[in-house]
């Protein structure tokens, strides 16, 4: 998403160019699924147990044991 704000030219059909809200609302449902990521790490980060370095290292690692 980051290189699609540097390079930003405004959404064009043919000669119609979109208005900003609708490109708003566009850029805000894009985020929608994008934004659970971060939740989901500060979640399981905060439900480990033990110290803050063992909590992020306990969630960075692979499982084999799928709940």
């Amino acid at each position: 998403m980051v290189f699609n704000w540097i390079d930003y030219e405004p959404v064009m059909y043919g000669d119609y160019v979109f208005p900003g809200w609708a490109e708003g609302l566009g850029w805000c449902l894009a985020s929608l699924s994008l934004i659970c990521i971060p939740f989901g790490m500060v979640k399981a980060i905060t439900e480990a147990k033990g110290s803050t370095l063992v909590k992020v290292s306990f969630t960075c690692t692979v499982s084999s044991r799928i709940q």
